[in-house]
């Protein structure tokens, strides 16, 4: 329970910079994404790409390759002091026509990893 609430206040932060980014503000660049502050923990890197002509290679869960539209392909890395912890995460934000809606994957626990045809969706 407590690492959930502490991996919570770790994704907050940047699910708002997400879910608060408005479309009509979308523009075609990763240029100028501020470091969020993270109650509670210390962000060691933040990283924002511009991806162009991706295809998620076929795979156990996806048979057929798919193609991902251009997006800004952020990391994020940061630790909680004291807890000898890094924590990464992904986020893929659309550069062009996005609709405002987000969509969370992943899991916890049991189920860490990087799922690139989750972001890629369909």
């Amino acid at each position: 329970m407590r690492r959930t609430v502490r991996l919570m206040a770790t994704l907050l932060p940047l699910l708002a910079l997400v879910v608060f980014a408005s479309p009509a503000s979308a523009t075609s660049s990763c240029d100028g994404l501020a470091t969020p502050s993270v109650p509670g923990a210390r962000v060691t890197s933040l990283s924002a790409e511009e991806r162009h002509d991706l295809v998620v290679p076929p795979g156990p869960f996806n048979p057929e390759p798919i193609p991902v539209a251009p997006f800004c392909q952020v990391f994020m890395t940061l630790t909680h002091p004291g807890a000898n912890d890094t924590v990464t995460v992904a986020v893929w934000l659309p550069l062009t026509g996005w609709n405002g809606r987000f969509q969370g994957t992943g899991g916890g626990g049991y189920a860490a990893g990087f799922f690139g045809f989750t972001l890629a969706g369909r």
